[in-house]
């Protein structure tokens, strides 16, 4: 008779605790839901098909991953468009100083000077700004690594990191399926994650 109790109340407590988790995830698929209709609206548009594939909880630890990963990744970027930019201003140098050298025996390649200084100066800028930039970027990232390795694990929950995929149905019939994360804060606002990624570079890189 105590095994059949004792097992009866252990099946009420895994109802109650699939019940909770159940409505939890339903709570977060509508918030989801209601701001992802309330953008494809402005498009005339219908969300179909949401499903949630996974949903992870984020401590602070797990947003400077987060962040960590989206400033590589802007580094990367960062670093190839200063390269591109170095190749631009050899060029430009290289353009510069032949049209100096010929305007020192034709007069009338001042002009060309004049326009090749002008095009020098500019790709030397953007390449100035790209590369304090990178910089900056490599500072950001140490940072933020650093900070992950000597942080203590802390458990407190900061938000909800939410793997979906949902079909957008237009107005003239045509569906395109989408796989998006979001971020959902514990009062239950959405964000998408690029834009929650600049709330966490606002938190972390004062």
């Amino acid at each position: 008779m105590k095994k059949i109790i004792f097992i009866t109340c252990l099946s009420l407590v895994v109802f109650s605790c699939m019940s909770q988790e159940e409505k939890f995830k339903k709570d977060i698929e509508n918030s989801i839901i209601s701001y992802n209709n309330n953008l494809v609206d402005e498009l005339d548009a219908e969300v179909k098909n949401f499903k949630i594939k996974y949903i992870d909880s984020l401590n602070s630890s797990k947003e400077k991953e987060i962040l960590l990963n989206y400033l590589i990744d802007e580094h990367s970027i960062i670093g190839a468009q200063k390269n591109e930019a170095y190749q631009d201003l050899h060029i430009k140098d290289n353009s510069l100083r032949l049209s100096q050298q010929l305007s020192q025996k034709y007069p009338s390649y001042q002009n060309i000077v004049e326009r090749d200084r002008l095009n020098y100066s500019k790709s030397s800028q953007d390449f100035n700004s790209l590369q304090y930039d990178e910089k900056i970027l490599f500072n950001s990232i140490q940072k933020i690594k650093s900070e992950i390795t000597k942080e203590a694990k802390n458990k407190s929950i900061l938000a909800y990191r939410v793997m979906s995929d949902y079909d957008v149905k237009s107005k003239n019939e045509s569906t395109h399926h989408v796989k998006k994360i979001f971020i959902l804060s514990l009062n239950k606002d959405v964000f998408d994650e690029e834009n929650y990624v600049s709330n966490l570079r606002s938190k972390y890189l004062k």
